[in-house]
């Protein structure tokens, strides 16, 4: 691994031949070199021994900010919990439909009842599911097995609160 002083050689050589080659003036981190040979640190004259000391510096600085970069701890993403109100229209919605369809399908005003998914009631699209997993969350259904049918049978319910915030829109 090279250190800093010979990254800093390297490029000064590198730039005062790239500079009389091409012509122009050679760029890197406030140093230039014109075509000529002058070497300017910030704008300010220097002598070439000083330009890679200086340029040294930086480069031990660009690698200590960069490691206290990598090594700072990230912040936290803190959300509050779940609730009703933090859900997005579309995902209220599909709880009222599927509410809709459980009651259409069970005969159940109370919406008590369950009803199997993909069986009774139809399929949850791919862009759905994210929204029943935060319906879930927030607890106004409730997925899973009912005793006595085969733990494949996936069924879903509105949970008491659900029935609850369902009848109150609907009525």
């Amino acid at each position: 691994m090279s250190t800093a002083l010979d990254q800093a050689l390297r490029i000064v050589e590198r730039g005062v031949e790239v500079a009389k080659r091409d012509q122009t003036t050679f760029t890197n981190r406030g140093l230039k070199i014109s075509a000529k040979g002058t070497i300017t640190w910030n704008g300010k004259r220097s002598a070439m021994d000083n330009a890679i000391t200086q340029l040294a510096d930086q480069i031990n600085n660009e690698a200590t900010a960069q490691m206290e970069t990598a090594t700072a701890p990230k912040a936290k993403k803190t959300t509050g919990p779940m609730t009703w109100d933090s859900l997005n229209q579309v995902t209220k919605d599909f709880f009222f439909e599927l509410g809709e369809q459980i009651q259409e399908y069970t005969k159940d005003h109370e919406n008590r009842a369950c009803a199997r998914l993909g069986h009774d009631l139809p399929k949850v699209s791919p862009q759905n599911q994210p929204r029943l997993t935060n319906l879930k969350k927030v607890g106004v259904l409730q997925t899973g097995t009912q005793e006595g049918q085969p733990k494949t049978h996936k069924f879903v319910w509105l949970t008491e609160a659900g029935a609850i915030l369902w009848a109150a829109e609907k009525h």
